[in-house]
C-alpha cells in the first residue's frame, strides 16, 4: 500500500487525481479536500473540489471554491470555467421568459 505523508500537499493532490481518474470520486474528494484543508495556496486543489461540487449541485460551495482559486490566480482558465456555471442556475432563473414578453 502507497504511504503519503499528510502534509505532504502535491502528493495529495496527486493522489486524488489518479483516483479521480480511476473512477473513485468519493475518494478523490476526500483528498482534495483534505489539501484545501491543509493549505491555502493550492489553487488546484480548491479548483477540482469546486468542480465537483458544482457536479453535486452544491453550487454555493463551488462558487465559493472557485471564488477563493480565482483570488490567488486570476488567469486560472479551469477555475473560470467553474466559476460561470456556478452562476448559470441563477442566471437561467431570473432570466424573463420569452413567451411572457411576447416574443
Amino acid at each position: 500500500m502507497l504511504q503519503i505523508d499528510p502534509k505532504d500537499a502535491e502528493s495529495r493532490f496527486q493522489m486524488a487525481e489518479a483516483l479521480s481518474k480511476q473512477g473513485k470520486i468519493e475518494a478523490a474528494f476526500k483528498e482534495y479536500s483534505s489539501v484545501v484543508a491543509g493549505n491555502e495556496n493550492h489553487v488546484m486543489a480548491r479548483v477540482r473540489v469546486g468542480q465537483l461540487l458544482l457536479l453535486n449541485r452544491m453550487v454555493d460551495d463551488a462558487e465559493k471554491m472557485a471564488g477563493e482559486a480565482l483570488a490567488k490566480e486570476p488567469n486560472n482558465v479551469e477555475a473560470w470555467f467553474c466559476w460561470p456555471a456556478c452562476n448559470r442556475p441563477r442566471i437561467i432563473t431570473t432570466a424573463p421568459s420569452l413567451r411572457s414578453s411576447g416574443r
